[in-house]
Parts: C-alpha cells; structure tokens; sequence
C-alpha cells in the first residue's frame, strides 16, 4: 500500500499527549491526549518509510508547482496543549522531523481554558448525580451519577454546543459549570492536561527550526456557526498575535472542529483575504497533487495510538478499507429498495 499509495500526501493530526497510563473517572476518555509512547513509535515508523516534510514547503507545491517527494508526510498538532513542548518536540527533536503547530491564540495568550476541557472537568470533578440547565432556550437534563453517564452526557452536550450559534457557547458552558458547581480552577491550579503552552515555549521550538506556528483561530469557535465579522476577527487577530509574538509570518490555518460544513467557500476566501497560504481540515483522508490548498484532508490514527491501525492509516489501508464498506453498504440499501419495491 505504500507504493500504490506514495504520491498521496499525507498530513496527520494530532492534538493533546500525555505520560500517563490511566486517567481518572472521564479525563482524556476521547483520546484526544495520545500517550507520549505511541506517539514515538509514530515517529519512528515516519522516519524508517515516509518523507516527514515542512507544510511550508507542501505550502510551495501548492502555491508554485515545487516538487514534493514520493511518501511524503506532514506532521500538524492542534490547540497549543503545553504537553506539545514536555512530551512530543522533544521526540521530534531526537528524529529531527518538522511539525507545524496550530495554536488556538487566547489559549496560549491569557491561559484561557478550552471550552471542551472546561465541560470534562466540571463534568469529571463533580458529586452532582444530576446535571440540569438551559441552553439556547431548551431545558436539558442528564444524569452524571457515574462514569459512563457523566461521558455520555459529555459527548451529548460537545455535539449540541458545537451546532449552536458559537456566541452562546461560553454562557451555555457557564451554566453547566453553575449547575455542577464546578468552575475551572485558577492557572496554577489547572490539571496539566489541559494546560496550554506558553510563548517561551513556543518560541524555542521556532527558533529550532522544528516547529512552524498555524493559527486555528483566537478562540475556538467554529467559523461557519459565527456572523462575519466575528469569524473574520478569529482569523485575523490570530494571525496578528502569531506574527508579533514569533516575527514570523503565519500563512497557515486549521479549521477548528474542521469537517463538512466547519468551512465553506467565504471562509476560503476570507483566508486568502488575510494572506494564508492553505487551510487543513479535519476531513478523513490524503490529497493529492491537485487537491484544494484550502480544503485539505488530514489523517487520524485509531486514539489510543495502536502502531498497527497507524500502519495501515497512514499507507492507506484503511482509506481503502472504509471505501470497501462505504461501497458495500450503498449496494446493501439499494438491495433493500429494490426488494421493498417488489413487495
């Protein structure tokens, strides 16, 4: 599969690590921290078959026709999670393979907390056995007496915050936090998972040559549930701050949440607009030579890091895989039709 597949361009997404083997009651149960283990055997797997590449220079292919070589890899880590300075760039730094960082710019610059990690961690620390509150005017109630309720009511309350109108996300999760009577604590107190990185941080990976900076926005929200202006403002004011705070320039940006619907055809424009250079997406899958530069597809490996599902995601297997099933299923239901019709 890697030689069927060597002239895709393949571009990984991560977000999160962590050192820790277990975490308590519902922290981390996404996955979206990947322990710092998996992570290496990642990169030294990249190192042994694939061309582990710059986005600047897949940036170059697309704005000037360079070259990209067969097998070649882009490695992009979202949020600005401080565990990407303790835990991942020092693994890059030994295989001294490039990765770019999407920063979420409030995060890194007043320690604001995510609003995902603020909705697990009221929802995680609470003795509450009954979560109700209000949101865009409806009524809701969940019971969080356990583990699996509290991470049921976790992923319920995510998807409806993500398809609200982004302005209301804040006060939605302030109501959350109220009802649980768990507010996030003060910096200094705050688990170190969710802990963001810190300019100095960030500045020594730059200065490196390692990492490259993207903006993924100034706080999160997705673009296409904001009015214009405000969705303008997240991707200018990031890009300013990145540019004032590394003296490099930022033509990059990832698409926060990133899937269908996430971005459109303004929100490519407004990127151009500002002088990025691409957008990647959190759309499953690899792009090619003549792929959108502001529409491109990212891979994710299985969340908790499995080398063999990594394997075979990033050589395509289970690209084909999926297709096999997708295909499989479309023949299943028009099967059904066409019996449903006879009958």
């Amino acid at each position: 599969m890697r030689l069927l597949s060597r002239r895709r361009i393949v571009i990984l997404a991560y977000h999160g690590f962590t050192d820790k083997t277990t975490h308590e009651g519902i922290e981390n149960n996404h996955g979206k921290h990947l322990h710092v283990d998996a992570f290496s055997s990642h990169v030294q797997h990249l190192k042994k078959y694939y061309n582990v590449i710059p986005l600047d220079r897949l940036i170059q292919h697309y704005t000037s026709g360079a070259a990209v070589p067969d097998r070649s890899v882009v490695i992009t880590i979202d949020d600005g999670y401080e565990s990407t300075y303790t835990l991942a760039y020092p693994i890059l730094k030994q295989q001294a393979l490039p990765a770019t960082v999407f920063l979420t710019t409030n995060f890194v610059e007043n320690q604001d907390w995510l609003w995902t990690d603020r909705l697990e961690y009221a929802l995680n620390s609470t003795t509450a056995s009954l979560l109700e509150f209000e949101m865009a005017g409806e009524r809701l109630s969940y019971d969080v007496r356990n583990n699996a309720s509290k991470l049921a009511c976790d992923s319920e309350i995510r998807s409806r915050l993500k398809r609200i109108p982004q302005e209301l996300v804040p006060s939605a999760v302030e109501h959350v936090e109220r009802a649980l009577a768990r507010r996030p604590p003060t910096d200094s107190e705050m688990p170190e998972i969710y802990r963001p990185l810190q300019w100095h941080q960030v500045m020594e990976m730059v200065e490196s040559g390692i990492v490259s900076v993207g903006s993924h926005g100034a706080t999160h929200v997705i673009l296409t549930r904001c009015n214009a202006a405000r969705a303008r403002n997240e991707l200018l004011l990031s890009k300013q701050l990145i540019e004032k705070r590394t003296a490099r320039s930022c033509r990059s940006f990832c698409y926060p949440n990133g899937q269908v619907g996430c971005f459109d055809r303004e929100t490519k424009g407004w990127l151009q607009e500002f002088g990025y250079s691409c957008g990647v997406t959190t759309v499953f899958g690899m792009n090619d030579q003549g792929s959108d530069a502001f529409e491109l597809k990212r891979l994710y490996g299985d969340e908790r890091g499995q080398i063999v599902r990594f394997m075979m995601t990033v050589s395509g297997v289970v690209g084909v895989l999926d297709g096999m099933k997708r295909r499989l299923l479309r023949m299943v239901k028009r099967a059904r039709a066409v019996d449903e019709q006879r009958q």
